[in-house]
């Protein structure tokens, strides 16, 4: 993935950029990590919840979304146990997230006032 090219003045433009840059720094600080198991679920969940943000801000988040899909890939190979939460957990936890921070999730409004 090529991470830094040409950026128009578009708003989505450079969030895109910024996005590729701080994916591209978390893949390199993944790499020269050891993980528990707890701390996988814990990039497992990161990644999710960057992963149902991403809609708000970007068209077409494909390439930010393979990077994550990267970070997931490093922090297994890292970590002696790579036990992954199930899909329904790390949603329960980042719905929860989404509704301290009062944002809408994809399948419905959780605050108001967004």
């Amino acid at each position: 993935v090529k991470v830094f090219g040409a950026v128009s003045y578009e708003a989505e433009s450079v969030m895109l950029c910024v996005l590729k840059a701080m994916l591209k720094a978390m893949i390199e600080a993944v790499r020269q990590c050891t993980f528990t198991t707890s701390a996988y679920q814990q990039v497992q969940a990161d990644c999710q919840l960057l992963r149902q943000m991403m809609p708000y801000f970007l068209q077409d988040p494909s390439v930010p979304e393979s990077m994550l899909d990267e970070v997931l890939v490093s922090a297994g190979e890292r970590c002696a146990q790579p036990e992954g939460m199930e899909s329904s957990d790390v949603l329960a936890l980042i719905y929860q997230a989404q509704a301290k921070l009062n944002l809408k999730t994809s399948t419905g409004a959780v605050g108001e006032d967004w």
